[in-house]
């Protein structure tokens, strides 16, 4: 059986807030972008099996509106520093620490890594008419492998869907 991951860059935030950027909460739209998402998610029945989360704020809250759009488990939530904006190596290093029976995986995080992931994967899909140009806000990209968790390359990767 083939693995499901699913990326999904946080709702949007303001910038120039006080405080630290891992404070930073969803902007009203961002909160309204990400319902949406959710929405879509959950007609597309799509429900992971395991949700890992950047520790911050405005991925944490995106992490809610999701599974609250989608009826899942808010148990299902992992919440890891290392993905509080990953590089693509640190992004595959915690993909490939999966468990071989999780079988749909979804990762909140942030841009650039989330992006660059994409694009690599792209880059090994063919048939794909237009290049990918980045995750925007509230975004999702879906992948699939081939392969176990552990085994993720790019080559064993073909990017299925962009929702926008």
């Amino acid at each position: 059986m083939n693995k499901q991951l699913f990326l999904l860059r946080h709702g949007h935030s303001p910038f120039g807030e006080r405080g630290a950027d891992k404070e930073r909460i969803l902007s009203e739209q961002g909160g309204r972008d990400v319902s949406a998402m959710g929405s879509r998610l959950k007609k597309k029945e799509i429900v992971p099996n395991l949700v890992l989360c950047s520790t911050a704020q405005r991925t944490r809250l995106t992490a809610q509106y999701i599974m609250t759009a989608i009826g899942g488990c808010i148990d299902l939530v992992q919440y890891d520093d290392r993905l509080y904006n990953a590089s693509v190596e640190s992004l595959l290093d915690v993909v490939r620490e999966q468990d071989k029976n999780i079988n749909s995986l979804l990762i909140i995080g942030h841009n650039p890594g989330l992006s660059e992931l994409v694009h690599f994967a792209d880059g090994e899909s063919s048939g794909r008419q237009h290049a990918f140009t980045g995750l925007a806000t509230s975004s999702l990209a879906h992948l699939e492998l081939s392969v176990p968790w552990s085994k993720l390359e790019f080559t064993q990767t073909k990017v299925v869907d962009i929702l926008i």
